[in-house]
């Protein structure tokens, strides 16, 4: 109701708040909030859906869905999942998209708001399973703006798709606790980092190996 969604929007805005988006066009999209370093980023978000005059869901683990902060959390927006029991986990919101006529599904590919090595990848196989577009949502807190401008279609290529994402999150991104703001990179090539230097490291250690052995051997 507009009634309501009007006040909300000019607290937020007479916070100081901004968003370079005059609207969503999208009936259905896929939205990360990265970086994720504290309890405030959903707020933001939450009041920036709302001055788009769009509503977002996000997953919210299924134990905090008692009564009464249950009904709370699904009048939010909140979607009760087993992360206990993920395995399904991409093909059901998926899924749930498909049978949406609207709906922004918000993911916080940072994974916890402590950091971490590499992003988690759901939201990028949600979307290219559901044949949605990916929304990047980007707080910048010395600004006070959540950058909205850059919406694309998952190609299947993560790799390429995440040298994109990784530009603009570098340009734009500043967290409330920077610090805890992790690397824009898969896991997988996180892991692949990790074995090069591992590589490395062991033809280092062989090097020093072959010079000491060498060494004796001309004494």
């Amino acid at each position: 109701m507009e009634i309501v969604r009007f006040p909300l929007a000019m607290i937020w805005r007479l916070m100081g708040w901004r968003i370079n988006r005059k609207m969503i066009e999208d009936d259905k999209v896929v939205l990360t909030g990265a970086p994720h370093t504290s309890n405030w980023d959903y707020m933001h978000f939450l009041f920036a859906a709302i001055t788009l005059r769009r509503k977002i869901y996000v997953t919210i683990k299924k134990e905090l869905f008692f009564f009464p902060l249950g009904f709370i959390l699904k009048a939010l927006g909140g979607i009760p999942v087993d992360r206990h029991n993920s395995s399904n986990l991409v093909d059901d919101l998926a899924e749930r998209i498909k049978n949406s006529k609207r709906i922004v599904l918000l993911f916080t590919p940072d994974g916890t708001r402590s950091y971490q090595p590499y992003w988690k990848t759901g939201f990028y196989w949600v979307a290219k399973k559901a044949g949605v577009p990916i929304m990047l949502g980007i707080p910048d807190y010395k600004k006070k703006f959540v950058h909205l401008d850059y919406k694309f279609m998952p190609s299947g290529d993560i790799e390429a798709d995440f040298e994109v994402i990784r530009e603009y999150q570098e340009k734009y991104g500043v967290g409330l606790y920077d610090e805890k703001s992790n690397p824009v990179i898969t896991r997988k090539a996180y892991e692949e980092q990790l074995m090069d230097v591992e590589t490395d490291i062991s033809a280092l250690e062989r090097l020093a190996e072959e010079e000491e052995a060498h060494k004796e051997l001309s004494a």
